[in-house]
């Protein structure tokens, strides 16, 4: 219900999620499902469409967890998650640019989510971001991919060749995303 309540909010059409064409297909719901169930796991993980059913059936009634489950601070969590998001939009435009799929897209809020203690603040965070999806792109360019895999050029962030390398192909797998993960946040959050 909190999912499907969430892709009616007019805010996810802000940031692409929510169209007329994913709507009908239910896509929107299953992208935002997998954003909860980062939150909920607290790491990133690959697309399965057996654990999001898993998920939906174990917290469909919160009565039947075993252990406390605090709703109100999931939820809090979430919306924090995605005004953080707007914030970067509304800041530099960030989302429109440089996540307009769902494979950078989730990379982002992945980093955004698990480390909502350690976020700069949103100019600082959409200026790093901005430059480090400048020199992802930079390498669909076939061209100067294979002039930094040739040594020829060094590329200005070394990182950003190691998320563009599992942005392509099986994207959606876990280890991919772990490594778009793992390679956001080394750049993003303070050390």
């Amino acid at each position: 219900t909190f999912v499907e309540t969430e892709a009616e909010s007019p805010e996810w059409e802000q940031l692409g999620v929510v169209t007329t064409a994913r709507a009908k297909r239910m896509k929107d719901v299953q992208f935002l499902s997998e954003l909860l169930i980062v939150q909920l796991k607290g790491e990133v993980g690959g697309f399965d469409q057996e654990e999001i059913s898993t998920y939906y059936a174990k917290y469909e009634d919160l009565l039947d967890l075993d252990g406390p489950f605090d709703e109100y601070a999931v939820k809090n969590k979430f919306y924090n998650s995605k005004k953080y998001l707007l914030e970067l939009e509304k800041s530099g435009s960030i989302i429109s640019k440089f996540a307009t799929d769902f494979t950078d897209l989730y990379s982002l809020w992945a980093v955004v989510c698990l480390n909502s203690d350690k976020l700069p603040k949103q100019e600082i965070f959409a200026t790093k971001y901005s430059t480090f999806m400048q020199e992802v792109n930079k390498y669909k360019n076939a061209e100067y991919f294979e002039k930094v895999i040739r040594g020829e050029i060094v590329p200005g962030i070394s990182e950003a060749l190691k998320y563009h390398q599992n942005n392509i192909g099986a994207s959606t797998e876990a280890p991919q995303r772990v490594e778009r993960h793992n390679a956001l946040s080394s750049i993003l959050l303070p050390q």
